[in-house]
């Protein structure tokens, strides 16, 4: 220390008890002492320090500053993950520590939203130079398929704006494309279970599966008009085993009761409520 202190002219700052006092003349400046070698292993100090920390060497700074920057990426980190329970703490304590880890969290998140906002580019087309990028995009669609319009404008306008290129627009519909095949492919194997099931019914399928058949052809034809029976194509429920049980019910009390049309015209017709509901009938 001592020397240290000499040679930057500092002797008579400190003095041991038994050095006698330093003379009180001034003494000749001494002459500038050399600056020491640089030492080639030693590492810069970081370019963020402002102030370095003259205890420790640039390679200790260094290390020091990488700490700090790791120490705050995991308190980011910790930051988006839910907050955990601290076995020493009260269920008190606990409450409002998760509660400024959550107000953190939304902070965080608020701002890197706001960072993202302010970072995305600028679109600077007008609405009409919009519109008509939408209008150019073309769709790929297998034959007999037609694009519901209700999709189609708002899906090309969506494109647009986001400046999608025709490629990417190409890929997306045929993402589509293939869900709605998926979709009919299930629903047709559904159907064909349920046809299934109905053929191997106990009740209504086996051998008499035909004849049953036509008595709920009957019943259909007699009370729906023929509207009812596509929309029982069209859905597969005029293949459901529960439809088609109650079909062939109907059909059978159908048969065994005067229908509406065969009554037509008699003087003692029966009345709706007296075909389905006989036990109400009046005496």
């Amino acid at each position: 220390m001592k020397t240290l202190l000499e040679q930057y002219g500092l002797s008579g700052v400190l003095r041991s008890p038994d050095e006698p006092a330093a003379d009180p003349s001034p003494a000749p400046a001494p002459a500038p002492a050399p600056a020491p070698a640089a030492d080639p292993a030693a590492t810069p100090a970081p370019s963020g320090t402002i102030l370095g920390d003259a205890t420790k060497t640039a390679a200790e700074q260094a290390a020091a500053a990488k700490a700090t920057e790791d120490a705050a990426k995991a308190a980011e980190t910790a930051a988006a993950e839910e907050y955990k329970n601290d076995d020493a703490k009260t269920p008190e304590e606990n409450a409002a520590a998760k509660k400024l880890h959550d107000e953190a969290k939304e902070a965080a998140k608020a701002e890197a939203d706001k960072k993202a906002k302010e970072e995305a580019p600028k679109d600077e087309r007008t609405a009409e130079e919009i519109e008509e990028a939408a209008k150019a995009y073309k769709f790929d669609v297998p034959e007999g398929f037609q694009l519901s319009e209700a999709i189609e404008k708002p899906f090309r306008e969506l494109a647009a704006k986001n400046n999608l290129s025709q490629e990417t627009v190409k890929e997306l519909t045929g993402l589509q494309l293939k869900l709605y095949q998926d979709q009919a492919e299930t629903h047709a194997n559904t159907v064909k279970e349920w046809g299934d099931q109905t053929r191997a019914d106990k009740e209504i399928g086996g051998p008499n599966f035909d004849a049953n058949s036509g008595k709920a052809a009957a019943f259909i034809n007699e009370f729906f008009p023929p509207s009812a029976a596509a929309l029982l194509d069209k859905t597969g429920l005029g293949n459901h085993p529960d439809f088609v049980k109650g079909f062939v019910r109907a059909g059978i009390a159908m048969g065994e009761i005067p229908t509406f049309r065969n009554n037509a015209g008699a003087n003692n017709q029966e009345s709706v409520q007296d075909i389905l509901y006989p036990s109400a009938a009046k005496p």
